[in-house]
């Protein structure tokens, strides 16, 4: 009889949980559904949503700073999806979940916005095509007892449905004197530049709209912005 009633009273007052079968009953919040056991995979598993959210919006700020067409469309993607996850997360009250959710988006276009209006893309492509272009040059003939000056086009930057169109060439020129303001531009170079291929819209803007940007990179290599607007 004793061992019987100690057995019962000690399943009467076990202290371990019962576990429910259903995965839905062990959380509330879906995104933290799967929980590892321990160690990093299991905070993993548990902030798994929140992982590919971020990733998402470094992928989306990666699309945005080299102004891919289709950073439109995967940037609204990105944003229904924020929101969504947001004002889910904000329903149920679990503010720690919803503030990382918020905080990708926020955190990446603090960072890329800045580095657009500035010429950090010039000097990514610059450095990135400059090895190609310069074995190019054993390509060209010689230029005889003249400097060099060669012209390369680049991609095309029009990458909003409204704006502007963006031109950019990259310019090779031993007298630097593209880099001038064109006040200062001597007779014999704009001779040479005038038989040159892309040079034509550098020497002589189209229309009032159209402006002229000289950025000197180094080595006499130089990267001309045209903005048509």
């Amino acid at each position: 009889m004793r061992s019987a009633r100690g057995k019962h009273r000690k399943w009467r007052f076990s202290r371990k949980p019962l576990v429910s079968q259903n995965p839905l009953a062990r959380s509330a919040n879906p995104v933290h559904i799967l929980v590892g056991k321990s160690g990093d995979s299991g905070l993993i598993r548990k902030y798994w949503f929140e992982i590919f959210h971020a990733a998402l919006w470094v992928a989306i700020g990666v699309m945005i700073f080299y102004q891919k067409p289709v950073a439109l469309a995967v940037g609204l993607f990105g944003l229904m999806l924020c929101a969504f996850a947001f004002a889910l997360n904000a329903v149920r009250k679990d503010m720690k979940a919803a503030l990382l959710i918020l905080a990708a988006p926020l955190v990446i276009l603090a960072i890329v916005l800045p580095l657009n209006r500035s010429h950090a893309l010039d000097w990514v492509e610059f450095h990135s095509a400059k090895p190609l272009y310069e074995a190019r040059f054993k390509w060209l003939p010689p230029p005889g007892h003249e400097p060099r000056l060669v012209a390369f086009h680049m991609d095309d930057r029009g990458w909003l449905p409204t704006g502007p169109t963006i031109f950019e060439t990259l310019v090779y020129d031993q007298t630097d004197e593209v880099g001038k303001p064109a006040a200062q531009w001597s007779a014999a170079w704009r001779m040479r530049a005038s038989g040159r291929l892309h040079f034509h819209s550098i020497l002589q803007p189209i229309s009032r709209s159209h402006s002229v940007t000289v950025t000197a990179m180094g080595d006499h290599w130089f990267w001309v912005e045209q903005v048509m607007r």
